[in-house]
């Protein structure tokens, strides 16, 4: 028979605060071991999955990121590319693998902003899955024209398209792209009409536009460097606030006098939801150092692209949130849907 005091500690009463006691101390058990976690991380190797194939500015990136990541955590990063669907098969990968910080996506605007707006359906939640990190690049676009049409600014360009409404065709290196939409945009802006003829990539859209096969294509300057220099195609304003300073004498947008079509090629890195905030804060720390390295920076600069980083990973993510925000509008707009 239970003594009067066991029976008294058996009540709900009494047993709340050894109840209370174990969660408690399962807490700090979680913190601790999170703790250790980011203690230890990395210790086996790590992929950055990029959702495009090999031979593109942003695999360039993503491939010198890794290197640079692998020197200073003396374990190995490297690059899975997994191209398809605008992006889309590799962050789905992503979206899918364990938030444990050893699988990484190359955040571009296709995957992760675009899609959400393009497609009915998409196998990810790009608003719920993923952890952002940070920015790590960004590049001006640049509009260009086929040297052959009789027009040297934007504004002559402008003119010359509103006299001739459907009839000229532009490139892009695939529906949904930036590429397509930035077009969109400017087509809006500017009040005409143009034929959209989608290609497998920036270099087929940039051959297009060089063989006159379209007369329009907006490629970052990046890519589209060489054909600028050689005279295959004319550029007649870049998309970012401030010229280039590589193509000094080409305005901006603004300046050409539409205004609001301000935007740049970007990438950032991202990792699945549910990954410890303690090691997206290590990850945030050591990629943004990484990527400021001499050996990433002064192998970017000659590709027109500048390393950038966000102020936190929650600058990134509100980064992710307006820049979904701000196409969706552009596709929303301009009609444009998934094929």
């Amino acid at each position: 028979m239970r003594s009067p005091v066991e029976t008294l500690l058996q009540t709900p009463r009494f047993c709340l605060f050894p109840c209370m006691l174990r969660g408690v101390f399962a807490v700090m058990l979680g913190l601790i071991a999170a703790s250790a976690t980011a203690q230890d991380f990395p210790s086996r190797p790590v992929r950055i999955v990029l959702g495009f194939p090999p031979g593109g500015v942003t695999d360039i990136t993503s491939r010198l990121l890794a290197d640079a990541l692998s020197k200073s955590w003396a374990r190995q990063v490297v690059v899975d590319n997994r191209p398809g669907a605008s992006g889309t098969i590799g962050a789905d990968h992503v979206a899918k693998s364990p938030p444990d910080g050893y699988t990484l996506l190359l955040t571009t605007s296709a995957a992760n902003v675009v899609a959400p707006a393009l497609f009915a359906k998409l196998p990810y939640d790009a608003g719920r899955d993923f952890a952002h990190i940070t920015l790590i690049s960004s590049s001006p676009s640049v509009l260009l024209v086929n040297p052959k049409l009789p027009v040297k600014t934007l504004r002559e360009f402008i003119d010359y398209s509103k006299s001739r409404p459907g009839q000229l065709a532009y490139a892009s290196p695939g529906r949904g792209l930036t590429g397509h939409l930035a077009v969109e945009m400017f087509a809006a802006a500017a009040g005409a009409q143009y034929l959209h003829v989608p290609y497998k990539g920036s270099a087929p859209a940039l051959n297009a536009a060089v063989a006159g096969e379209a007369q329009l294509v907006y490629d970052p300057v990046a890519s589209s460097l060489g054909h600028i220099r050689s005279g295959q195609l004319r550029p007649l304003a870049i998309s970012t606030v401030e010229r280039s300073s590589v193509l000094p004498d080409v305005p901006t947008m603004a300046e050409s006098g539409l205004k609001g079509i301000e935007f740049s090629t970007w990438t950032g890195i991202s990792a699945p939801a549910g990954t410890p905030r303690e090691v997206i804060a290590k990850l945030y720390r050591d990629i943004v150092a990484a990527m400021r390295t001499p050996s990433v920076r002064d192998k970017l600069l000659p590709l027109q692209t500048d390393v950038v980083s966000s102020a936190s990973p929650e600058e990134f993510s509100a980064f992710v949130r307006n820049e979904t925000s701000r196409w969706g509008d552009v596709i929303r707009m301009a009609g444009v849907q998934a094929e």
